[in-house]
């Protein structure tokens, strides 16, 4: 399929009476092709889950798509002092140096946490802002981080020796591990420091084996 634009002009005698038409026909269907592409590019953006924005070096927003409207709905009217822009100034520093055109960092807005990522075009001095809600992230590494606080704090006053292996190697000893082998938490956590030569030889391929499995 092609397309097509045409273009008329009539033709007038010296009268003012029409006498006829000059047509003109011209195949624009690279141009036609060319704008299709554009909005389906465009479509993008606005089609994202998440908030997508552009924003100018100094703070004015060109471009909010339907899911930065809906999360952020005062955006506009806030502008930079809008909790998404903290620290602006500083970004911006970073911002002109020309060797660092992309940036992400977490911030929290309330009682959520957000990741944004910014994209720099120098030559315009815009800021495309990509944020993605990740409080469930945040939330799942905080109670990961308690429960790490919880085991070491029993581990470290546990009367067993406790150890944890990662493929071989030491990653963990508790205070019972260094008081009963007589080494210290360095020479516990080298990597050439090995449980095998600690055992006896009866029950070394049987440890090997647990190794193994963890």
């Amino acid at each position: 399929m092609r397309w097509v634009q045409t273009d008329k002009v009539p033709i007038i005698d010296e009268k003012g009476i029409p006498k006829g038409i000059i047509g003109f026909v011209q195949d624009i269907t690279e141009r036609k092709k060319a704008e299709e592409k554009i909005l389906w590019l465009a479509s993008f953006p606005m089609l994202n889950p998440n908030p997508v924005l552009e924003v100018s070096f100094e703070g004015n927003i060109s471009y909010l798509n339907s899911a930065a409207e809906s999360v952020f709905p005062d955006l506009k009217k806030a502008g930079l002092s809008h909790p998404l822009f903290s620290g602006w100034n500083d970004l911006l520093a970073t911002f002109r140096n020309e060797t660092t055109q992309t940036l992400g960092r977490n911030i929290k807005i309330k009682d959520n946490w957000f990741h944004q990522q910014f994209n720099v075009h120098i030559e315009t001095q815009q800021v495309r802002i990509y944020v993605t809600n990740i409080t469930k992230a945040k939330l799942a590494e905080e109670v990961l981080l308690e429960n790490e606080a919880k085991f070491r704090a029993l581990a470290e006053e546990s009367p067993n020796m406790i150890f944890i292996n990662n493929k071989g190697r030491v990653v963990y000893a508790n205070k019972k591990c260094v008081e009963t082998m007589g080494y210290s938490i360095e020479e516990i956590y080298s990597a050439d420091f090995s449980f095998l030569s600690l055992v006896s030889p009866e029950h070394a391929e049987q440890l090997k084996s647990a190794y193994a499995r963890h």
